[in-house]
């Protein structure tokens, strides 16, 4: 999986490119402008490893579904924040933590099945952007 990072004004600032090869899990990130480079070479990117863990797929209706299918839509993401928005205990300063606890892990405990795969278990849908989130912020923004 690789795909760019952005700010949260939308300005690119880098890359972050996701390997999983030899039973190991690898992740670099490369950052663009003054702060980094703008080609993958040596020195150029923050790399880590961690050996061991291996990737596995979730069953559903007895069949593996693997990491790279456990995509939501961009319509489900907007479903979802409508949802929050239209439950009175839920307000804008909620933290992405707020949302899992309340949200995430009520809805997923005992399927063992991910939130992502929850909703589309009929149909999985393949990752094509990755996006990530701080835990201690807004989960709206």
């Amino acid at each position: 999986l690789q795909g760019l990072m952005a700010d949260y004004q939308h300005l690119q600032i880098g890359w972050l490119h996701i390997i999983h090869k030899a039973g190991s899990l690898f992740s670099r990130v490369m950052l663009l402008g003054d702060a980094g480079c703008s080609e993958w070479s040596d020195g150029a990117y923050a790399f880590k490893q961690w050996p061991g863990i291996q990737s596995k797929p979730q069953m559903t209706s007895g069949s593996p579904v693997w990491p790279h299918h456990w995509g939501i839509t961009r319509s489900q993401c907007l479903e979802l924040l409508d949802a929050l928005r239209a439950d009175p205990k839920w307000h804008r300063r909620k933290t992405m933590g707020d949302f899992v606890a309340a949200r995430v892990v009520p809805e997923t405990r005992g399927t063992g099945l991910s939130y992502a795969l929850l909703l589309n278990k009929g149909s999985p849908k393949e990752v094509t952007l990755a996006v990530s989130h701080a835990w201690d912020v807004s989960a709206e923004e």
